[in-house]
């Protein structure tokens, strides 16, 4: 019987890693202890590297999000480049600037 226990936590570990795999291929976030992220430092950044983020929590609370750098996008735009936009009378479709918006923002913090 103690086999038998032994084969099924085995069975359920990997499951588990499984579910978490899964969920991280479905943009779900993974919560970590700060203690966690200082002793896996580099199975972490890996880890980030393949595209998964992670919440680090320290005493439970979160404190910080841990997640992959997206390049080719830009997140500076100069003024001289607003002035010419707004010069050249660049029209912004209100709606698809709100889908935009909200795929990219984290409504939840």
């Amino acid at each position: 019987m103690v086999g038998a226990s032994v084969a099924d936590a085995a069975d359920s570990a990997s499951l588990s890693r499984g579910v978490a795999h899964l969920a991280t291929l479905r943009g779900m976030t993974r919560t970590i202890a700060q203690r966690e992220l200082r002793n896996e430092n580099a199975k972490v950044i890996d880890a980030v590297t393949a595209g998964e983020t992670f919440i680090v929590t320290r005493n439970g609370e979160p404190v910080a999000e841990l997640r992959p750098v997206r390049s080719g996008r830009r997140t500076f735009i100069s003024r001289e480049e607003v002035a010419a936009l707004a010069k050249a009378g660049v029209r912004i479709d209100r709606h698809q600037f709100r889908t935009d918006l909200d795929r990219v923002m984290d409504q939840g913090l």
